[in-house]
């Protein structure tokens, strides 16, 4: 599903490479809401951090780096200090047509998602409880029923138990 989010280098629709705030997000934006958008105001900035590339990855992991971006911490500075513009890349590159191989990338994952899910647990139907809890079997069974029947509701859930 990356394909559609990563720079002409990796075989996507973009000059840059995905990080928050940039071209790629802007370029998002203005294909779903682009009244909310105000290409004036865009403000570029130059990324960088202390290891070479290749280490941590950038914004939504797409690039498969050993390291996700999100959990690195003194690859480079915190980003309110070193990008106190909020942005990280060349926003200003952003088009609405850039991201529509994106987003209908997206879109193709959530329906197939979305079907996958109906095939494997169809309403009405679900995974054996032995395998995603260890309550007592009579509780889950109540639960299932549900408030009326004998049953209990789902909010008597809670920790601890």
């Amino acid at each position: 599903m990356g394909i559609g989010l990563k720079d002409k280098a990796h075989g996507g629709e973009f000059e840059t490479v995905f990080r928050h705030g940039d071209e790629v997000e802007n370029s998002i934006c203005l294909a779903l809401f682009p009244e909310f958008i105000q290409m004036e105001n865009a403000v570029d900035t130059k990324t960088w951090g202390f290891l070479p590339e290749g280490h941590i990855d950038k914004g939504g992991d797409i690039y498969n780096y050993p390291i996700p971006g999100q959990s690195h911490i003194g690859g480079s500075g915190i980003e309110c200090i070193i990008y106190p513009e909020g942005v990280l890349g060349r926003p200003s590159l952003a088009k609405a047509e850039k991201a529509y191989k994106a987003i209908e990338t997206y879109l193709d994952y959530v329906v197939k998602l979305h079907d996958d899910i109906l095939e494997k647990f169809p309403p009405g139907i679900l995974p054996d409880a032995k395998y995603i809890t260890q309550r007592d079997k009579e509780e889950i069974d109540k639960l299932l029923k549900g408030p009326s029947d004998d049953g209990k509701h789902i909010y008597t859930i809670a920790w601890p138990p």
